[in-house]
């Protein structure tokens, strides 16, 4: 037998080799080839990655937050996830929310055994996140099967994530399936990535709904206000071209209702200077009080004449007006846009020179590095940016007459290190930043505690049952919560020192985040919380409740039957729990409401916590089981 011409390579050379090849190829493929390649790439490559990058797709809509998509890594291992997800042993450590992650992964991975794998022994109901992923890769096969056995089709927010991807034989199938409500957000996402084909299909659907006296009442806006809302999706995402292809003259906006003055921003940011000067008269707002706000549109536009906007701006107005609102509180979209660019200190210095307050912009510059989770921006703020707003404001013109006492008082009473350190750290916490709070901790900060630990699970107060709202997908497994607690509790804990809140909250917070089991077993064993099985069951893994269960009757205490108000979330979603649940005699039949005295101790708890800190109440998971595994037992019989 002819010897593995591999075998007789140097370790140098098969490492060369190996670097052309995708990481998952090597794993799976060349590692397996010969002994001697595996122990020369055992240390290196040993982990598969099959979550692909996040992809964060920016809505149009007044408020909305980015949409998070789970999609596949490509190459995908198909065969090995076949093969190692189609047990159960697997699933049982991993959370509702890893597990319909992994179902995700697989719905997107474009090979339909890996998704016959992940339907058959994830133990969670479908959501819109899979059908969501499946659409975003165009994979109508994987879509029409989620659907056919889900029995349920894309809300307004995965709608707008196919539409904002693009893939028309998937959009079409959409189109026919979801809510006319919905045609709406499909045309608007369409529009505003510029995808011309999924828009005039999407737009055909809504005129065929708009005149249908059956459907016609069910889309929110008059046909004139929906032209609006096109010409803005446009006008933001920079294909004005496109919407006058569809139709009408739409460059007329109805000057009434919430929309007005927004199709101004939304071509302040994604238009050429050309179009804004040739729309001026029929699109700007009133530059009274809204001037700075309109600078901060252009500035942080990503068209390359981003600053001859600005220039043309101040020229227009004759400068910043004198009662234009410095607050940047309500732009957290602008600033994040703007913080997200290269060359985000040159836009910063415009702003500065031209009469934006340095205090004003100090902080909204901070609290937007810790919510993108930029630790280069983060450092920026710290280390030059309050320096730098001093020289830049003394650089500037002199103000108008009036008000050089203003000015001089801004100079003055810039925050300090510490309260930029602050502005950082509750923006990251509530964003689950991680990265951004290990560097605060890495520059001294000590100012963790109670305003950090309710950011960090401040999307589960949002929630009650029977409520659509959902936390959103980065506070999943709470990566804060497990940072202030597991990471580096000496920052805020002294040695025996309590939680400044209720221990038993956090521990039903973090359980309805989908926590870790080390974390739940860490606040129940260190800090005295009592274990709600119910709020276990929402999100845990299978092996988390059976440790819960098995707890509470090592203490003698008795178990909690789910009450109502969880039982449809339990038994509708987490159905790997719901069948162990179902085993223990714990899931009685829906509508019974069955709780003993401690949890019911527990709830009014929860309500007078929240009453007394209300004031102070405002998925990226880079090593997660559901992502990566690793394949020592691959190597070895290699």
């Amino acid at each position: 037998m002819s010897r593995n011409p591999f075998s007789r390579l140097p370790p140098q050379l098969i490492h060369n080799i190996a670097s052309f090849m995708h990481p998952s190829h090597v794993v799976f493929g060349y590692k397996l080839s010969c002994k001697e390649v595996a122990e020369a790439l055992r240390e290196q490559y040993h982990t598969v990655k099959l979550r692909g990058d996040l992809r964060s797709l920016e809505t149009y809509s007044v408020d909305a937050d980015p949409i998070v998509v789970v999609v596949a890594e490509q190459p995908w291992p198909g065969a090995m996830f076949a093969a190692h997800w189609a047990r159960p042993e697997p699933w049982r450590p991993l959370s509702r929310w890893q597990r319909h992650q992994l179902l995700c992964l697989a719905a997107s991975s474009h090979h339909p055994p890996s998704l016959d794998a992940a339907l058959a022994h994830c133990g969670a109901a479908i959501m819109e996140g899979a059908l969501t992923s499946a659409a975003a890769v165009g994979d109508l096969e994987a879509c029409q099967r989620l659907h056919d056995q889900a029995g349920s089709c894309l809300g307004a927010q995965g709608m707008a994530a196919a539409g904002l991807m693009g893939h028309l034989a998937v959009c079409e199938w959409l189109a026919g399936k979801c809510c006319p409500s919905d045609l709406r957000t499909l045309l608007l996402a369409a529009v505003y990535a510029g995808h011309k084909e999924v828009a005039k299909m999407a737009l055909a659907h809504v005129q065929q709904y708009w005149y249908d006296d059956d459907y016609g009442l069910h889309l929110p806006y008059g046909l004139r206000e929906l032209n609006s809302y096109q010409l803005g999706a446009a006008a933001k995402g920079g294909h004005l071209e496109l919407v006058q292809q569809l139709g009408p003259d739409y460059t007329i906006i109805p000057r009434m209702g919430d929309y007005y003055g927004r199709v101004w921003e939304d071509a302040l940011f994604g238009c050429p200077l050309e179009v804004l000067q040739r729309h001026q008269e029929d699109w700007a707002r009133p530059v009274e009080y809204t001037g700075a706000k309109q600078l901060l549109w252009a500035a942080a536009s990503p068209t390359p004449d981003w600053s001859a906007k600005c220039e043309w701006l101040l020229a227009t107005w004759g400068g910043l007006p004198t009662g234009s609102y410095n607050d940047f509180g309500l732009e957290e979209e602008a600033f994040a846009a703007l913080m997200q660019r290269p060359d985000f200190p040159v836009r910063l210095q415009l702003l500065a020179t031209h009469g934006v307050e340095p205090a004003s912009l100090l902080q909204a510059a901070s609290e937007a590095a810790g919510a993108i989770g930029s630790t280069a921006a983060a450092n920026f703020c710290l280390d030059e940016l309050p320096a730098l707003l001093l020289q830049w404001r003394a650089a500037a013109p002199p103000p108008p007459p009036g008000r050089e006492a203003q000015q001089q008082e801004q100079q003055e009473h810039l925050p300090s290190q510490e309260h930029v350190m602050d502005f950082i750290a509750e923006a990251a916490a509530e964003n689950q930043q991680v990265p951004v709070l290990r560097l605060l901790r890495q520059r001294g900060y000590d100012g963790f505690g109670l305003t950090h630990l309710l950011a960090a699970i401040n999307s589960v107060w949002n929630w009650q049952p029977g409520n659509e709202l959902e936390p959103p997908p980065n506070c999943m497994g709470a990566p804060t919560l497990q940072y202030l607690l597991l990471e580096e509790p000496e920052a805020w804990l002294g040695p025996g020192e309590k939680l400044p809140m209720s221990s038993t909250s956090v521990f039903r917070a973090a359980a309805r985040l989908g926590a870790g089991l080390v974390l739940l077993q860490f606040l129940h064993e260190q800090h005295g919380a009592r274990i709600d099985l119910a709020a276990l069951a929402e999100e845990g893994s299978e092996e988390a409740v059976a440790w819960a269960m098995d707890a509470l009757v090592a203490a003698g205490l008795p178990q909690q039957a789910i009450p109502c108000a969880q039982h449809e979330r339990v038994v509708n979603r987490n159905l790997a729990v719901k069948n162990l649940l179902s085993q223990r005699g714990l899931l009685g039949a829906h509508g019974q409401d069955l709780v003993d005295e401690s949890s019911k101790d527990e709830s009014l708890e929860d309500e007078s916590l929240e009453d007394e800190s209300s004031e102070d109440e405002s998925l990226e998971d880079e090593s997660s089981e559901d992502e990566s595994w690793d394949d020592e037992s691959s190597e070895d019989q290699a």
